[in-house]
């Protein structure tokens, strides 16, 4: 049976309606492989084997160098989908606004961008038709009072008291630390009941990282990530008011990664962006808006 928005295909267009139909639940279904990382077996790197010199170890590639576009990677004659974890809801199209927002902070080679890719789906070039969607997060203008006061540190929890099919993400996790360097560090999870979260036996949760330095006033550091909890993991989770360490997760894949000079209000729009639909996020942003609210 075709999807619905192919229920009536043109005569002209039935051959490549047939092939979207056959490969349409298998572009969607949840597969482990998504948790590997840099793996020489995979079919992109079968077909493109010359990007894996350009791949970190966690899976992540150097997008210098390379024709990066907001919903996909084109190179030599392909069009490579990006990770299934940087998808909307992990299930949709790719977060597009988040990868737009990534790209334009390595403009003029302020920052080093890398990002995961798609191991195990890609197409011609010549077949893939770009989309749009009208759903942004941007994050709001933010203190570099409250951001660069090195005593403003601890952590902060916002909570959904209600939950229901209109609040799916019931807490908020926020932790700022000091380290050794003199730098800021952000550690930022969520607890999610979303649908989208709950896939392959895992509960998947979105987790930012990322350095500030209070000196300069800007962030030099910011990656992004999901754990995978399985049910029990997610419940011992639950009881912490606190951001756990990765261990505490069954399964961890890091799908992006900036270095370099990150302005505040773009590490705003990627902190929003990455956490799209969950607006605790907003509402945390919202409150380092002004250097007159309470400590981050």
């Amino acid at each position: 049976m075709l999807p619905w928005h192919l229920a009536d295909p043109k005569d002209e267009h039935l051959i490549a309606t047939l092939l979207e139909a056959a490969t349409f639940k298998e572009y969607y279904v949840f597969d482990q492989a998504i948790f590997a990382t840099k793996d020489p077996t995979a079919r992109l790197y079968k077909e493109h084997p010359e990007l894996l010199s350009d791949t970190d170890d966690d899976g992540l590639l150097h997008t210098a160098g390379y024709e990066a576009t907001a919903q996909v990677l084109f190179h030599r004659g392909s069009a490579i989908p990006y990770h299934r974890l940087l998808r909307r809801n992990f299930a949709g199209h790719v977060n597009d606004t988040l990868t737009q927002t990534l790209l334009q902070t390595t403009e003029g080679g302020a920052a080093r961008l890398r990002l995961a890719l798609n191991e195990q789906h890609f197409m011609a070039k010549s077949a893939f038709t770009s989309y749009f969607e009208h759903d942004y997060w941007f994050g709001p203008p933010l203190s570099a009072t409250v951001l660069d006061d090195q005593y403003k540190v601890g952590t902060t929890v916002h909570a959904d008291p209600e939950s229901g099919l209109r609040h799916e993400y019931p807490r908020l996790y926020v932790n700022w630390a000091m380290d050794k360097e003199g730098h800021k560090v952000v550690q930022i999870e969520e607890l999610s009941d979303e649908s989208g979260s709950n896939q392959g036996g895992y509960r998947l949760l979105r987790y930012l990282h990322a350095i500030r330095d209070i000196e300069r006033g800007i962030f030099v550091h910011c990656d992004g990530a999901v754990r995978a909890y399985t049910p029990e993991q997610y419940e011992r989770r639950c009881g912490k008011d606190f951001v756990t360490g990765r261990e505490s997760a069954s399964r961890y894949r890091k799908v992006f990664r900036l270095d370099g000079h990150i302005s505040t209000d773009a590490w705003s729009n990627i902190a929003a962006g990455w956490f799209r639909g969950n607006t605790l996020m907003l509402e945390y942003l919202e409150g380092l808006s002004s250097s007159g609210d309470p400590a981050p």
